[in-house]
């Protein structure tokens, strides 16, 4: 993603008009046209369509535009503290961090990183493993902490942290529904506390249920899994849940799917970081926490 195309959706969304946006944006009619072409043809939908004689966002484009101005609104916070750091004479490095591990790093890695590097600055941005790529790509993040099912970049370069699985965790008050629906599949089904649609995990989750043939009467959905955890234990839902997580659950019944349904955690960081002592020291830190709640 570029984020130059993201304020041009963004003044799209505002204007809701082609031609106003592009008076705004101070570019021509076209060049926002073939920008808007270009992006909805790589997600193969459309990102807006005219009601009305107005650009309105399909639901696809309101998923897009939610990212993009999460995404600025980092970069917006990330500049104002490259600033502030300037004055201070420290240099501030920046980590996206997937949702299922910031609080174990929170709690732990930032001291641990002050106290070796005290004349440096350390942040930890809150993003899905999707946004944590493109923070780094499009220089938002300086590393990242993130889910990958394939380490494909040749800008990027992936050391493995740890290995994990989700695992089926279903609400006691769900427990016989569960148990009738794995009987008999023509029954209705349970309900399902989902990933929200355009998340890293989306539709890893919905491959899962299709090949355990389950059905689902309702879905809820949730912005990341420490979120999709408290719903499930509220008896909201049953959740496909990592398995780390899944062990620490509280009044449910926990299924572990096997090795089919695994995936893996990486840290990244561009080729241009790669012999800096500081990126090294993060990777090793963070392996070493991230280890212990796995084990």
């Amino acid at each position: 993603m570029d984020v130059r195309i993201m304020e041009y959706m963004l003044m799209i969304e505002q204007e809701k008009s082609l031609s106003k946006a592009a008076q705004k944006l101070n570019i021509s009619q076209s060049a926002l046209s073939q920008s808007l072409a270009k992006l909805e043809k790589s997600f193969q939908n459309p990102l807006f369509v005219r009601t009305n004689r107005q650009m309105i966002p399909t639901r696809m484009g309101q998923i897009y535009l939610e990212g993009a101005r999460e995404m600025l609104k980092v970069k917006e916070e990330t500049y104002e503290a490259i600033q502030d750091l300037t004055v201070k004479g420290k240099k501030l490095i920046r980590i996206a961090v997937e949702s299922q591990v910031l609080s174990v790093l929170e709690k732990n890695i930032i001291s641990t990183l002050k106290d070796r590097f005290s004349g440096q600055e350390f942040r930890l941005l809150p993003a899905d493993s999707h946004i944590a790529k493109e923070y780094i790509l499009n220089h938002i993040a300086d590393a990242a902490i993130l889910c990958s099912f394939r380490c494909s970049n040749s800008m990027l370069n992936y050391y493995h942290l740890y290995d994990d699985h989700l695992a089926l965790c279903v609400p006691e008050n769900l427990s016989q529904a569960y148990e009738t629906m794995v009987k008999n599949t023509e029954t209705r089904g349970i309900p399902f506390v989902l990933p929200r649609p355009g998340l890293y995990f989306r539709p890893y989750c919905e491959s899962i249920l299709q090949k355990l043939s389950f059905s689902i009467s309702r879905s809820y959905e949730a912005e990341d899994f420490l979120t999709m955890k408290r719903l499930m234990e509220q008896g909201f839902g049953a959740a496909l849940l990592p398995g780390h997580m899944a062990r620490a659950a509280e009044d449910c019944s926990v299924y572990h799917l096997g090795g089919e349904f695994s995936f893996s955690l990486y840290f990244a960081v561009p080729k241009y970081h790669e012999d800096e002592l500081e990126f090294e020291y993060i990777y090793k830190k963070a392996k070493e926490l991230l280890t212990e709640i796995t084990e």
